[in-house]
């Protein structure tokens, strides 16, 4: 790709204020109104931005970045975590793609979370811009069919979500802006009560060392073909002491995967601090280390004894598939 001037989000559309033009890293910034602040790299607009070339288009990717808008650190859409600049974070298509909602309940979920996360008290009017809508409601900026080039397609998308909101109660709507209603609230509040079972999030108790670089991928992959986005500490950006991070992000996961290879004492705290919360610990490990490294406490659970990173991310899919989605 050569350098590329931008006066238009490549994203979502939505007209930007300063014209951006890439670096000469071949790395291009954003600051849009719509998706907030991200960032991409060369390869990622060729295939993907521009091309086009998979399954999850220009709108799945700007709903994800609406929903994580000026969130610290910034998305980085790359398809390498490689040469991630300052403040930002890798973020793959297996990424948006196991975020984004699959059904219509689940848009509506997201989007009334979502929608208190932007309210600071009750009745606060909240308003959006249309571009912002088109994001929010999750509607398909390039639908297929007769409609496809029609100017009410997109129209129709949001009247429809913003219809049932309406119907239901959740909400009350003007002109570019709208009001979480008491029904609405009711809704929120019972999400948050069931946060941890709805969550996609997944704690992941490991080593941090290099050499387990490619054990860590391994288990990513499984999470991500799964549905779930794996949560590891030395990722997480919070401005707490980590051991009561650490707490509260087993206590908000939907279950725990534990790695005990290297005879790994904080994999074994974490997993039983989450066991005592009731939540589900799947324990894998190296197939030749389970005799030295495996205490005999744990030695009585079904543990994934894995060879190589490809046997973990097959069988440790195959488990979650099997133990946890079916629950």
């Amino acid at each position: 790709m050569a350098i590329e001037k931008f006066d238009i989000c490549p994203i979502c559309g939505s007209k930007l204020q300063k014209e951006i033009q890439s670096d000469t890293s071949y790395v291009t910034y954003v600051n849009c109104d719509t998706c907030g602040r991200y960032a991409f790299d060369e390869d990622y607009y060729d295939d993907y931005i521009e091309d086009q070339r998979t399954n999850i288009g220009k709108s799945e990717i700007a709903s994800y970045l609406f929903y994580h808008r000026d969130r610290r650190p910034f998305p980085f859409l790359s398809e390498e975590n490689i040469c991630v600049p300052a403040n930002y974070r890798c973020v793959d298509l297996a990424e948006i793609n196991s975020w984004y909602p699959k059904t219509f309940s689940e848009k509506v979920d997201t989007f009334l979370l979502g929608l208190s996360s932007r309210a600071n008290y009750i009745s606060e009017i909240i308003l959006f811009s249309e571009e912002q809508l088109i994001s929010a409601f999750f509607a398909n900026r390039d639908p297929k069919g007769p409609m496809r080039a029609h100017p009410n397609a997109i129209k129709g998308q949001i009247e429809f979500f913003e219809n049932y909101l309406v119907k239901q109660e959740y909400i009350e709507v003007g002109p570019s802006r709208c009001v979480i209603m008491p029904k609405g609230l009711e809704r929120i509040e019972s999400l948050q009560r069931n946060s941890a079972k709805n969550t996609k999030n997944v704690f992941v108790a490991m080593s941090f060392a290099p050499e387990m670089a490619e054990i860590r991928n391994a288990i990513k992959n499984a999470l991500l073909e799964c549905g779930y986005t794996p949560r590891i500490m030395d990722e997480i950006e919070h401005n707490h002491q980590i051991v009561p991070e650490m707490l509260y992000e087993i206590r908000e996961s939907r279950f725990v995967v534990a790695e005990l290879t290297g005879h790994n004492n904080g994999a074994y705290f974490e997993a039983g601090y989450a066991l005592g919360h009731g939540k589900e610990v799947i324990q894998v490990c190296r197939k030749d280390k389970f005799g030295e490294d495996g205490h005999f406490d744990v030695k009585q659970v079904n543990t994934i004894l894995w060879d190589t990173p490809e046997d973990l991310t097959n069988r440790l899919a195959a488990r979650i598939k099997a133990t946890i989605t079916s629950l």
